[in-house]
């Protein structure tokens, strides 16, 4: 099963997702510049035949769990929380009296949730489909 279907996570990490920060923008009903896509032999779209929602694939970068997705509060919630899980699996579980957690919850309260970050010293904006250098 993949993390993403544990809807029992939400509830163990709820302290974490309490503290995310979004992006102004994210919801808002006001017409926003989108580059249109189309779905291809790669690229296979967010839903599943059954209309459902595909998990949510991630691509860790060393410790760092890097993922997109379309905006919707469940989808972002399940993928925070399985990218937790994952790093536990990964590194194994937070025991504070023998090593460091290794899960750093600060780098993911302190990046806001949005269409536009930094990641790995590039932008990335996903509405516009660019990756581009910092200024």
């Amino acid at each position: 099963m993949a993390l993403f279907n544990d809807n029992t996570l939400k509830e163990k990490h709820k302290q974490h997702l309490k503290k995310l920060q979004w992006e102004d923008s994210l919801g808002s009903r006001k017409q926003r510049r989108y580059d249109p896509t189309a779905r291809d032999s790669l690229n296979q779209g967010v839903r599943l035949p059954d209309g459902s929602i595909k998990p949510t694939p991630h691509h860790f970068f060393v410790d760092d769990d890097i993922h997109g997705n379309i905006f919707d509060l469940y989808c972002i919630q399940q993928a925070v929380t399985a990218s937790i899980k994952a790093i536990y699996i990964l590194l194994g579980e937070s025991d504070l009296t023998t090593k460091q957690d290794p899960f750093l919850f600060d780098k993911l309260e302190d990046m806001p949730i949005s269409y536009s970050s930094q990641i790995l010293g590039h932008i990335v904006n996903t509405r516009c489909m660019d990756v581009k250098m910092p200024p």
